[in-house]
Order: structure tokens, then sequence, then C-alpha cells
């Protein structure tokens, strides 16, 4: 499943495979939706932490004065609950 990117195309692929068919863009949408928010609870509750290093390395970088960024191919509404 890592060879699909994307929410929506990977929950597309999973369903494919586990059904043999495509699924209704509804029910994709659907799902993706509540993946959403369940990430968005996650990281509200403070159940997600960053992987070991990186946010030393994010403090090392502030303190040399370089400019920070996010690059991710995780959606808008995923970095923004992150940000908060």
């Amino acid at each position: 499943m890592l060879q699909v990117s994307g929410g929506r195309e990977r929950i597309r692929a999973g369903l494919q495979q586990l059904r043999g068919q495509l699924p209704q863009a509804s029910e994709v949408e659907a799902l993706q939706v509540a993946k959403q928010r369940h990430y968005a609870a996650l990281v509200e509750a403070g159940d997600l932490q960053l992987r070991p290093g990186v946010a030393e390395l994010m403090a090392a970088a502030a303190a040399a004065g370089w400019r920070q960024a996010i690059v991710t191919t995780s959606g808008r509404s995923a970095v923004a609950a992150l940000a908060q």
C-alpha cells in the first residue's frame, strides 16, 4: 500500500484490493474525512510524537538562525493540526 501515494488514493486502492472492485467516490471521501478527524483528535490529545531527533534538529536550526519549512505529502488540515 505504501506504493500508492495520498490519503484518498490509498483508501481507494485498499478498498479495491479488499473487494475486487472500485469503491464509490462518496465512500472514499467519507473515510478520508473520518481519518482526518481521527488524526486531528490524536494530535490534540498529544498522542502523536515527533520522530526521535526531530525536535533537537529543529531547535538547532532555530538556534543557528536557519529558516525552516514543512515539506509533506499530507493535506493542509493534517499540517494545520500539528502546527497548533
